[in-house]
């Protein structure tokens, strides 16, 4: 396929793409502006089967990919490949014994390029530090501000995969009906992003160029960016990369289940589904497995004796896979149907249903030892002088990429996260009793009680918590004292600078880290209970229409800390105790008898129209107050009565006092330190946001002109009715013109037609 090269537009080389010799991209869109329009079959192509297939970050990304900046800050070439195989086969093995076997295969790529990746800079005298060490050719990044446009390059390459394999077997023996089979998906997730300090970025300031570097408001006056950018001096900068990742997990179910004609009035279904999932691996082992809190650190601090450090996937006979694998998932089904009258039936069942572990938390188990980023220190004395130019940026050299080299010491005097060690899938208990009734008109009406419980959901805490034992010293936790850290960590990193700490720092569990976070913490849990009722109308004398409502509560048992344990069992902020839907359609049944005259002119006009209508009704969740020193103590019940139109809180008085709140503001008191425990839940199930309610409306009606050419209009309504749905208010005490007060609303009316010719 030849390179893509047109007259004023972007200068793109093509690749093969190597699955099954096909081009296509697809949902390609642009932002900024492009000199000439690109057709379909002269997009970009990219070799997507072959990336991420070395080590070597500078090989993987393909060359020859530019496109010259417009002048603008957000030009932007985004395109989104998606490709989709299937495979289906049917087998009958007799009359009574059926097999299905399936294969498919997905895969998204989604490329970005900004501004100038790949035009040469050989001529901006950029130094050779510089030049020689993008991890991604083209123009650095400058930002100058001040309205004036952004100029330099990004590059990102997604690629997703994800191979499904399914067999299925059904097996028919008298009253029994047998269903079995497996589950298999293998998922792939790679990337290539290193970022705007890929190319390089320098951030520019009027501190060097205006008349008092100390004094800020002197910039209104004196200075400016672009005079600093052509001194050569940036203020801040940064040049590196985040590595390549290449990740994939593996996803097997069994399952068996029967299905039990016991009578002709009961039928019984009984199964089992067994569900193995393991935790995420990467190609190069760019990854964490764990941490180990009880060993000692390689490098000890006088009067302080440091435990804990990470451990390294693959690394000192630790497994690569970010974690444990959870074998114990066994999921039992039982369901039941009784006729108890012809048009009577009351079900029931229960079943253990496992989720993923490796898809419920955005943490994959990275760590930043495998990136390398500098940053350029405009200056160390608060604006005086200059301390790194575009000609020596980096004066103390470039970071290099540590990987796991450093062992327990890695991010030793830095933030740190990993996976809980002891971690298994979470899993939801659901059960359900329910009857169904069907009436004349076909009208069939259920009420059913569901109620489920989950557990052992996914959570993350910092174990660099204050205890709670050090409240008590109060204010004196932000004593300064003298640094055992400086000289002894890596000067780069934060406990490794400074002469001196905050006392509270060594009060911490680890005190060689700034912050230490535990990612998928089994310490979730949840229970929900609801009364569900449906009444459903079959299509009958032009009219259906679907009626749901449910009156439901949902409870988590909250858990804030695991350093100061503090159990919360309180309503969820997901809580909405009523939710009512009303969906309807009905055909007019207005006809006009007659092939000729008034009567078809008529018939044509105002037969045939159709309504459409969706209703909904939500209760508000739950809210919670805060303050400046943590959780306000409720006094008492802050909920008020009254048309919400009287409680927006848009009257002040002459102190600029709020004079009808939404709620009773009055019924809180701010903690008087923030060295206390506060007593109040996170929220409450009395204090929640106005409800919402609202009415959508299409009236629709196709005319047939020719046999093959119809004329489709339509004409919608959204908020019919033009209610107000209000927010919800604010809820922060520390804000005193916004507390309790209604901010904005929604629900306006908005109508609009249309007319479709399709033939």
């Amino acid at each position: 396929m030849p390179a893509a090269n047109l007259p004023g537009t972007p200068r793109i080389q093509a690749y093969n793409w190597l699955t099954a010799g096909m081009y296509f991209v697809k949902d390609t869109q642009f932002s900024g502006r492009v000199d000439q329009y690109i057709s379909d079959r002269q997009r970009i192509f990219a070799r997507y089967g072959n990336l991420f297939r070395d080590q070597n970050f500078n090989t993987i990304i393909p060359g020859q990919l530019s496109i010259p900046p417009s002048g603008t800050s957000n030009l932007e070439y985004l395109t989104r490949g998606f490709t989709n195989v299937g495979v289906d086969d049917t087998y009958t093995f007799s009359p009574t014994f059926i097999g299905s076997l399936r294969y498919g295969f997905v895969r998204k790529v989604q490329k970005s390029i900004k501004g100038g990746v790949g035009l040469p800079t050989d001529s901006l005298g950029l130094p050779a530090i510089l030049t020689a060490n993008q991890a991604t050719s083209g123009l650095p990044t400058f930002n100058l501000g001040e309205n004036i446009p952004e100029l330099g390059s990004q590059l990102s390459y997604v690629a997703n995969d994800q191979n499904s394999l399914m067999a299925a077997f059904t097996n028919l023996a008298g009253k029994h009906s047998l269903k079995f089979g497996i589950d298999y998906r293998l998922e792939r997730y790679n990337q290539v992003s290193p970022g705007t300090s890929g190319p390089g970025l320098f951030n520019f300031s009027p501190v060097f160029t205006q008349s008092d570097p100390y004094t800020s408001s002197t910039s209104n006056t004196s200075g400016t960016a672009l005079a600093s950018l052509l001194l050569g001096l940036p203020a801040s900068g940064s040049l590196g990369y985040s590595t390549p990742l290449s990740f994939q997990n593996h996803y097997l179910a069994a399952y068996i289940q029967d299905r039990w004609q016991v009578t002709h009035r009961l039928t019984l279904d009984v199964g089992l589904r067994y569900e193995l999932e393991t935790p995420w691996t990467e190609r190069y082992n760019r990854m964490t497995n764990g941490f180990d809190s009880t060993a000692p650190l390689p490098v000890q601090v006088p009067g302080l004796s440091l435990k804990g450090g990470v451990l390294f996937a693959g690394v000192n006979g630790n497994s690569r896979e970010g974690g444990p694998l959870d074998t114990n998932n066994f999921g039992p089904r039982f369901g039941f149907a009784f006729s108890v009258a012809p048009k009577t039936v009351i079900r029931g069942g229960y079943g253990l249903f496992y989720s993923s572990g490796a898809f419920n938390t955005s943490f994959m188990g990275t760590i930043s030892t495998f990136n390398a980023t500098t940053s350029s220190v405009g200056t160390i004395d608060n604006g005086a002088t200059p301390y790194a130019t575009l000609a020596n940026p980096f004066p103390t050299g470039l970071v290099r990429a540590t990987g796991s080299s450093l062992g327990l010491m890695a991010q030793v005097g830095s933030s740190l996260s990993y996976w809980d060690g002891g971690r298994v899938n979470p899993y939801t208990q659901q059960w359900q009793f329910g009857i169904q009734r069907e009436f004349p008109s076909q009208v069939l009406v259920e009420a059913s009680y569901v109620g489920m419980l989950s557990l052992k959901e996914l959570e993350s805490f910092n174990w660099n918590e204050l205890p709670d034992s050090y409240l008590s010293y109060g204010a004196a936790a932000n004593n300064k004292i003298t640094n055992p850290f400086l000289g002894v960590f890596d000067p780069t990193l934060t406990l490794g600078q400074g002469a001196t700490i905050s006392q509270s720092q060594l009060w911490l569990r680890y005190p060689q880290f700034t912050s230490l976070t535990v990612q998928g913490a089994n310490t979730g849990k949840a229970d929900y209970n609801a009364l569900q009722a449906k009444v459903e109308k079959h299509l009958t004398h032009g009219l259906s229409a679907l009626f749901s409502y449910s009156f439901s509560k949902l409870m988590d048992n909250e858990t804030t800390s695991i350093v100061n344990p503090r159990h919360y069992r309180t309503v969820s902020q997901y809580d909405q105790p009523n939710i009512l839907r009303l969906v309807f359609t009905y055909e007019f049944p207005w006809r006009f008898n007659g092939k000729q005259g008034w009567n078809r002119l008529l018939d044509k006009a105002a037969g045939g129209w159709s309504l459409t209508g969706y209703y909904v009704y939500e209760s508000g969740t739950p809210m919670g107050v805060t303050g400046t020193n943590g959780r306000p103590i409720r006094l008492r019940n802050p909920t008020l009565s009254g048309p919400i139109v009287d409680r927006l809180g848009d009257q002040k008085d002459a102190k600029g006092n709020i004079l009808n709140p939404y709620f009773d503001i009055t019924a809180f008191q701010q903690l008087p330190t923030q060295y206390m425990v506060s007593p109040s839940p996170p929220q409450y199930g009395d204090l929640r946001p106005p409800s919402s309610h609202g009415i959508n409306l299409s009236l629709f009606k196709t005319f047939r002109l020719l046999e093959r050419l119809r004329l489709e209009a339509r004409m919608e309504a959204t908020g019919v009715t033009n209610t107000p749905v209000f927010s919800a208010p604010g809820t922060n005490m520390s804000s005193p013109t916004t507390f309790g007060v209604i901010t904005s609303a929604g629900g306006s009316r908005s109508m609009q037609g249309s007319l479709r010719l399709a033939f």
